[in-house]
């Protein structure tokens, strides 16, 4: 460690359910405060790697301590407290900075109460950039390595007007390396068109509505269809409405189709794509309960309890947060007041490959489980097309060898001047969850600039 880093009084000498004396990698852990908010960090280091990267989950409003705790970090928690090693840790490649953003998810906070109601893309950029410009005053090393922005889901967004913001900022212009999002949300009509064309693909609409829906909204011409368009005809959003009743009624996991559900989440489910849906659908579509936030089909029993424990929240430093009893995944707070200002962020990811040019375009690659229907493959496949680059390579597999050098097919990728599409076969929306293995090995590659 440097001097400055060591005792900077975030490193994190112990921490319950795993003895972190003989580990490869450093723990930090702590706040990154600045405008009266204080917003929670936890820094893994590998003091072998010449990267570093930024991990955000979304919601918007839910924990990046979950990519930690049970995606890419380098332990997983288990359902007894205990931390088991994650043999394919991306920070095995490189020092990964889980940031809980924004105000009011996990344990991150302000002194101004305000901020709680003042929160969406806008305030969230500025935020995540202040915290960013804290994080390399605390660890002025990293002022000067190259900066990789990674998350998921609605991260999609943060990270998109982020890597903008970015590549004209001061401080970061010359490190920022590039970006790797998963399932990301990047355009609500891609995203939505493409949901339920996935949805028929996957034999989970009635061919009798299915036709119905052919007749209403696309001239019975699939390539016709437009369920996004806010002119659609009433007719069209009922048909439409009633293909997403279908769906949620079945008990589905939206994030991983074919995997079981084990919470009632109905709602939140219908949440999701209410909060995305078209105005006209909206009025028609069965909304009858309360929009909250949760985890999709999965159980938070594990990373909460963990998180509240007494003796966790004093190993990492958060004994001053106001959640430091109550830490929870995702918050409804946050995501019932966050403004969402930008349903695509299509004009900001081609400003920023305008503003790096120069720099030779820090690669951006675009990732989709290929079994999520919550911001599913189809729609990462248009909205990349959509962004008009070059295609260098149209899509062919992508393979790797496994633990047991066994050749593996890890899904296909797409190659475009400045951006690669990829999808990763058999898994769901969080993709270092589901494929860990396969996860590491495409960000490995990253890293490698292979693709």
């Amino acid at each position: 460690f440097s001097p400055g880093e060591q005792t900077n009084g975030d490193f994190v000498s112990s921490l319950p359910g795993i003895d972190l004396s003989q580990k490869n990698y450093s723990l930090y852990s702590g706040f990154l405060s600045f405008d009266g908010r204080h917003y929670h960090y936890v820094f893994v280091e590998r003091n072998t790697t010449e990267k570093w990267a930024l991990w955000l989950n979304g919601g918007p409003g839910c924990s990046s301590l979950d990519g930690l705790l049970t995606e890419n970090g380098p332990f997983r928690v288990q359902k007894d407290g205990l931390l088991v090693d994650n043999k394919f840790a991306w920070s095995k490649n490189a020092s990964i900075l889980y940031l809980e953003s924004p105000v009011d998810v996990g344990f991150t906070y302000s002194d101004n109460k305000a901020d709680k109601k003042n929160v969406g893309d806008k305030t969230t950029t500025r935020d995540n950039t202040k915290a960013l410009e804290k994080f390399i005053e605390k660890f002025p090393k990293y002022s000067t390595m190259p900066l990789i922005l990674t998350g998921e889901s609605y991260a999609g967004i943060y990270i998109s007007l982020l890597l903008e913001a970015l590549s004209t900022h001061p401080k970061f212009e010359n490190i920022l390396d590039g970006a790797l999002i998963g399932n990301g949300m990047f355009d609500y009509g891609f995203n939505y068109n493409t949901m339920i064309h996935f949805a028929n693909g996957h034999g989970l609409i009635p061919p009798s509505l299915w036709s119905n829906v052919l007749s209403d909204c696309c001239n019975n011409i699939t390539e016709q269809c437009e369920f996004y368009d806010s002119e659609i005809s009433d007719i069209c959003a009922l048909q439409t409405s009633e293909v997403m009743n279908v769906i949620f009624q079945i008990g589905l996991n939206l994030y991983n189709i074919y995997a079981r559900c084990v919470t009632d989440s109905e709602e939140q489910m219908r949440k999701l794509i209410f909060t995305s849906a078209p105005e006209k659908m909206k009025k028609v579509f069965n909304m009858s309960k309360k929009l909250n936030m949760a985890p999709v089909c999965l159980s938070d029993y594990a990373i909460r309890n963990y998180l509240n424990k007494p003796e966790v929240v004093k190993a990492l430093h958060v004994e001053n947060s106001p959640a430091s009893s109550n830490w929870t995944v995702c918050s409804d707070e946050v995501f019932q007041a966050y403004q969402k200002t930008h349903t695509s962020v299509k004009a900001n990811l081609i400003q920023y490959f305008k503003n790096t040019r120069r720099l030779g375009t820090p690669h951006v690659i675009i990732y989709n489980g290929d079994i999520d229907m919550a911001c599913n493959f189809l729609g990462g496949r248009d909205f990349a097309a959509s962004l008009g680059f070059r295609m260098i390579e149209d899509q062919r597999p992508w393979l790797y060898r496994d633990t047991d050098q066994n050749v593996q097919l890890g899904g296909y990728v797409t190659e475009y001047e400045y951006l690669s599409f990829v999808t990763v076969k058999g898994s769901g929306h969080m993709v270092p969850t589901d494929q860990p293995e396969a996860a590491l090995v495409m960000f490995q590659m990253y890293l490698e600039k292979t693709w």
